[in-house]
């Protein structure tokens, strides 16, 4: 029961760090995270995803 406790808690606290941690930044900064498989057997569909999400930035770029 007490490594539980110490196992949520642990959790818990990256959690909170993770989200209390920040980098200085302008307010026109935006900050986009994928989670693709670029290699391995479903990378086809990883890669696609990656330069899909590459090409609305860019597209995003020149409509600024």
């Amino acid at each position: 029961m007490n490594l539980k406790k110490f196992g949520l808690g642990l959790v818990s606290a990256a959690i909170l760090a993770g989200c209390s941690a920040g980098g200085a930044s302008n307010g026109n900064t935006v900050k986009l995270g994928g989670n693709f498989e670029l290699t391995g057997n479903v990378a086809a569909y990883g890669s696609a995803m990656d330069n899909a999400v590459k090409l609305a930035v860019e597209q995003k770029k020149v409509n600024y």
